[in-house]
């Protein structure tokens, strides 16, 4: 069989794992990975090297990831991938004639943006679905208030029509999505019925002892980006409390978040070397992640590797936890976490529960 998988961009972290565990998991002969950014063109899975295909030339994508990792002052904020959200229609448009051209007998999906919204034609297609489009939903009034007027203006004019054709009814064969909260929202956007399939978590993750040691920190794991994920709130917080905050990951805020960080706080890369990743997570007192989250991946890794979760009491979240492994906040005030990690230490966590009880609600929906 040939497969075209779709992924909205291939980007090192969590999401890019998840579709690593999607081919594996595919029977094919042939294969083809289509996408919006990439920082390679070539994707090993197993034995097999599949070529990856960009929207745009090799030219423009080479120059758009140059351009997020070196920073360039307003070049760096005009082509951010995050502002291309605007040319939906069209890479969308221009990725589905790729796609076409290519013939493939099955189309894959995993999208957690605009990639759900490719013209499938009549060729029968799988849809993962890792979150509507946040930007233009869960997300809009939140995203209006980070972006300077003259984008404010053109995302208010764009928006109506992204959501327009974010509702036309694709020609999905079967659809999955990553959570409870995920499948209600497919439900309630796009009258979708989905099968529930938490995503992929690496094997490595699972059947730790307590560690020996535990450190008087807290850990922070992924995309270093102020919108959604909410790190300059998390930092200002930790800044008034001197709390010990690791930040592990990369992203295209890390220079300014590094600004504004105190001295409890620490910066460290995205650590490909799992093992080494996972001493440093089940080390920590604490994991923070207060992001909306559609499923949360560095929640349930740090739930298994027996580390309680400070986050937000909304969206997928709480339906990882429990009253036994959380505490969870109602607002996102820098004043209501910093009252948070005051009073942190006046609930004691039984570390064991706290992973039997994550591992079991994993493998209830395990990918």
């Amino acid at each position: 069989m040939k497969i075209a998988f779709v992924h909205c961009r291939l980007l090192p972290g969590w999401a890019k794992n998840v579709l690593e565990h999607i081919i594996q998991k595919e029977v094919y002969t042939q294969a083809k990975i289509f996408t919006l950014i990439t920082k390679e063109y070539k994707q090993t899975i197993g034995k097999d090297s599949i070529q990856i295909i960009t929207v745009f030339p090799k030219i423009i994508n080479n120059f758009i990831v140059w351009i997020t990792e070196k920073n360039i002052p307003i070049l760096s904020s005009l082509f951010d991938y995050r502002n291309l959200i605007v040319l939906s229609p069209l890479r969308s448009y221009i990725l589905s004639r790729k796609i076409r051209k290519y013939s493939p007998d099955h189309i894959y999906i995993s999208s957690f943006a605009w990639s759900k919204n490719i013209d499938t034609f009549t060729i029968p297609t799988t849809l993962y679905l890792h979150s509507p489009m946040q930007y233009i939903r869960t997300h809009y009034h939140e995203y209006c208030k980070k972006i300077i007027w003259r984008k404010w203006i053109i995302f208010k004019i764009v928006t109506p029509r992204l959501r327009k054709r974010d509702q036309k009814p694709r020609n999905y064969t079967k659809a999955i999505a990553n959570s409870k909260y995920t499948a209600q929202q497919a439900k309630k956007l796009y009258n979708l019925t989905t099968k529930i399939q938490y995503p992929y978590i690496q094997p490595e993750i699972f059947g730790h002892h307590i560690p020996q040691e535990i450190h008087d920190y807290f850990i922070y794991v992924w995309r270093l980006v102020i919108f959604v994920k909410e790190l300059d709130i998390i930092i200002h917080a930790c800044n008034q409390t001197n709390t010990p905050l690791i930040i592990m990951g990369d992203g295209p805020d890390k220079i300014k978040l590094e600004k504004i960080a105190g001295n409890s706080i620490i910066f460290m890369p995205w650590i490909q070397d799992i093992r080494t990743r996972i001493q440093i997570i089940q080390k920590a007192k604490w994991c923070i992640n207060i992001t909306k989250e559609s499923f949360g991946i560095s929640t349930m890794e740090s739930l298994l590797l027996w580390v309680p979760v400070l986050g937000y009491n909304q969206w997928a979240t709480p339906e990882l936890v429990n009253n036994q492994s959380w505490i969870l906040i109602d607002d996102k005030e820098i004043q209501t976490l910093v009252k948070t990690l005051q009073q942190r230490e006046q609930k004691k966590y039984d570390r064991l529960i706290i992973q039997k009880n994550a591992e079991q609600t994993y493998t209830e929906y395990a990918a």
